[in-house]
């Protein structure tokens, strides 16, 4: 419970960029690029930030729902009502052809991880020997921050060269160089974008390409986590 909850949170960091810009699979329709003053160039997108952030407030109406649930219904039922949503939210994203059904699957996982905050703690208090209660506790904690690490991990593990569709000029240099993004010019190459960027052919035209995570991949990982949730729970003590 707690791993998903936390793999949940780190999920969009290591995936955002990619979800920005792919050439094929760019869910985000507003990205655009902006020069900051130190040098560096930022990707941005106020659709990326609310699917981002929108986890935050399903998980702040979940964490009320949940005490409720637990109330009624009691912590490990709802601890394992919660695995089927997650596995559904997760494959959703998965498969998401739309910004709009991203930012749907997004808030159902941002309930689930409220309503797993909530009754994991509640269930650990109940079910641990008064010895282990304390050092359990310190667990659940351990493997939600394990979980944000996860995220990371794969999000390396999954990268692969792919192409951007952020059209370049070919062999540029710093007094003639120029990308575009959405129909608008920047004064800038690949590489200011992001450091092993490069300017390569792609069929006819020229693209920025390099190293990306396959975002959905990720997205299936979360899905086949909460499975095993799901089909643990069950074999969990009362």
């Amino acid at each position: 419970g707690p791993f998903i909850f936390g793999y949940s949170l780190g999920f969009t960091s290591p995936v955002l960029t990619a979800m920005r810009v792919l050439k094929d699979d760019a869910p985000f329709g507003d990205t655009s690029l902006t020069e900051l003053s130190h040098g560096e160039v930022s990707i941005d997108s106020d659709e990326a930030s609310l699917f981002s952030s929108i986890v935050n407030i399903g998980a702040m109406i979940g964490s009320i729902l949940g005490g409720l649930l637990c109330d009624k219904f009691g912590r490990k039922v709802t601890i394992s009502a919660s695995a089927f949503p997650f596995v559904l939210a997760w494959g959703w994203t998965a498969i998401a052809q739309s910004y709009q059904e991203l930012i749907a699957a997004r808030f159902v996982i941002g309930l689930m991880v409220g309503i797993i905050s909530m009754s994991v703690p509640l269930y650990i208090g109940e079910v641990a020997p008064t010895h282990l209660r304390g050092s359990l506790g310190a667990a659940n904690q351990f493997a939600l921050t394990i979980g944000i690490l996860v995220s990371y991990v794969v999000g390396i593990l999954a990268e692969e060269h792919q192409v951007t569709l952020i059209t370049c000029l070919p062999d540029a240099n710093d007094d003639d160089s120029m990308v575009w993004l959405h129909g608008k010019s920047y004064d800038l190459t690949c590489k200011d974008i992001v450091s092993d960027w490069k300017c390569e052919a792609k069929g006819d035209d020229f693209y920025c390409q390099g190293s990306l995570p396959m975002w959905r991949l990720l997205a299936w990982v979360a899905a086949g986590v909460s499975a095993l949730l799901l089909v643990l729970m069950p074999f969990m003590p009362e």
